[in-house]
């Protein structure tokens, strides 16, 4: 069966900033994931961008040019690891996570938005979704995959920063918080990227790491909350 997917009601992404007010104050910026062209290293030019792999053939530096894109961004980091899904014993966790997740995404989608979805579960796997077509093609991939991953989500997160603008916009969707990822995302927050999290447990130790959350400057929304007055 399909994810459902929810209307959700109105989110708040950074700040006091709605995704629309976001959308209205469009900006350039660069996608590492899109290399436009290799030129030659000029001074000044940040060891990130160097080609090592290039530079090494031909013996002095080449750094990559990348391209760059229109407005806001959305990066989904979906914790699909089992360990995450221990005690789901009727699945309902991962299926409102999972509806959840689409429904942010279908929301960003008609409202213009580009996102990229890093999937941790038994295979690493990313997904830009530009159009309704790669919207639906992540729909049927869930159809098939259920949360069987291994690992460590904070490991999967960081592996995959280097693909991520620091100005865009980054969900984390975690079924729980703990003393470990909670620290973690208040480091990337004082790095300045944009953490929202959204979570689905309620336990009194999950509620104390959202309040430390909070304190820190991050975004927390609970899953059941944001799905609970939200239509279908």
């Amino acid at each position: 069966m399909y994810p459902k997917i929810y209307q959700l009601r109105p989110l708040f992404l950074g700040g006091s900033e709605k995704l629309e007010n976001r959308l209205s104050n469009e900006s350039k910026v660069e996608d590492l994931t899109l290399i436009k062209d290799i030129r030659e290293y000029r001074v000044g030019d940040s060891l990130k961008r160097v080609h090592w792999k290039l530079s090494a053939k031909h013996g002095e530096l080449y750094v990559k040019n990348y391209d760059y894109v229109s407005g806001i961004q959305c990066n989904m980091f979906l914790d699909m690891r089992r360990e995450s899904f221990y005690f789901d014993n009727d699945g309902t966790k991962e299926e409102l996570m999972v509806d959840f997740s689409v429904s942010l995404l279908n929301k960003m989608l008609g409202e213009g938005v580009k996102s990229k979805i890093f999937l941790c579960g038994k295979e690493y796997k990313k997904f830009d979704i530009d159009t309704k077509e790669q919207f639906h093609g992540f729909m049927e991939f869930l159809l098939t995959h259920k949360s069987e991953g291994e690992g460590n989500f904070v490991d999967f997160i960081h592996g995959n920063l280097n693909n991520i603008n620091r100005r865009s916009y980054i969900a984390i969707v975690t079924p729980d918080i703990n003393g470990e990822n909670r620290n973690e995302f208040i480091d990337l927050k004082s790095k300045g990227y944009d953490i929202n999290i959204f979570y689905y447990s309620q336990s009194l130790g999950v509620i104390e790491d959202i309040n430390t959350l909070c304190e820190a400057g991050v975004k927390c929304y609970s899953i059941r909350e944001l799905l609970k007055d939200s239509p279908q």
